[in-house]
């Protein structure tokens, strides 16, 4: 499980700050979040009759599933380098946060995320002024490339990408209502659909861009 290893690694990191080489970029990191993994149960609430909320519960379950089957078994065979007290759920739901949140994919045509300081303290904007530019083994890093001037003291933001409101909420904690690629599943009963109906849907199926309604 790629996830359960990215979380592992950051509470490893987190176990021992002085010693880690990332002890500083973690110690400066939120001990808490917002996302949709951290809501309390009156912020669930108003989720009720949002597909949304069937997508966070079963992520949740999921993380707790995960946990539940790594510990206390490495504590127990690890408990130096990870102690029970330094990986408590709370503990694992938070590294978890942290790579939701704050976690960028570096590299090009790949799925792996990395975690990037300082590019993760921006914000989201619809309008960025800003575009984080994928790692470069020839440069040797990660880069933030302006799109626009920006005058000195003004925040600089960047674009996420193209995700709905419900991703950016369980993701990051925030929604966006004046974002122009935001989205709204809805259910097709095609039980009793008619055949042009079904035509129209066999066109949607093969064109996934069609589908950002």
């Amino acid at each position: 499980d790629e996830q359960a290893k990215h979380i592992l690694i950051v509470m490893l990191e987190a176990a021992d700050p002085v010693q880690s080489p990332w002890g500083k970029y973690l110690a400066s990191c939120p001990r808490s979040f917002s996302n949709g993994l951290l809501l309390t149960d009156d912020e669930l609430a108003i989720l009720q009759g949002s597909p949304a909320l069937d997508y966070l519960v079963e992520r949740r379950e999921d993380l707790r599933h995960t946990y539940d089957a790594l510990f206390p078994k490495l504590s127990e065979a690890f408990p130096r380098e990870l102690p029970p007290e330094k990986c408590r759920w709370e503990d694992f739901a938070w590294a978890a946060a942290m790579i939701d949140t704050r976690a960028w994919a570096t590299e090009a045509g790949c799925d792996v995320a990395s975690l990037v300081p300082c590019c993760d303290m921006l914000n989201h904007h619809a309008s960025a002024q800003g575009m984080v530019k994928r790692y470069s083994a020839e440069e040797g890093a990660a880069t933030v490339e302006l799109l626009t001037p920006v005058e000195e003291g003004m925040q600089v933001f960047v674009y996420y990408g193209e995700l709905t409101s419900a991703s950016k909420l369980l993701r990051f904690g925030f929604a966006d209502p004046d974002d122009e690629a935001d989205t709204v599943p809805f259910g097709l009963d095609m039980e009793h659909a008619t055949e042009p109906q079904r035509q129209a849907m066999s066109v949607w199926k093969l064109c996934p861009d069609a589908q950002q309604l």
